[in-house]
C-alpha cells in the first residue's frame, strides 16, 4: 500500500459552485449596464437627428396614404 503523507486540499464543489455564480452574475450585471448606456446613446442621437431632419423638411404632397416631404438639406422629396 502507497501512502501519502501530503494531503491534498481541493476547494468544495459548493464554493466553487458560488464563485462560479458570482462572476456570472457579475457579468450579466456589467452588461446590462453597457447595453442600456449603449442603446440610451444610440436611441438619443437618432432622436435629435431625426428632430433636426423634420425642422428642415416641408411637406411638398400628400398622394394617397403617403406624404412627401421636401428635405432642405438635399432637396429630394421621399414618401414617409
Amino acid at each position: 500500500m502507497i501512502t501519502n503523507s501530503h494531503s491534498k486540499k481541493c476547494i468544495s464543489p459548493v464554493v466553487a459552485t458560488a464563485l462560479l455564480l458570482l462572476v456570472a452574475v457579475t457579468a450579466v450585471v456589467g452588461f446590462q449596464n453597457w447595453f442600456g448606456t449603449y442603446s440610451t446613446n444610440i436611441l438619443s442621437g437618432v432622436e435629435s437627428s431625426s428632430v433636426n431632419d423634420v425642422r428642415t423638411s416641408q411637406i411638398e404632397t400628400i398622394v394617397g396614404n403617403s406624404l412627401y416631404l421636401k428635405n432642405d438639406y438635399d432637396k429630394a422629396p421621399f414618401g414617409v
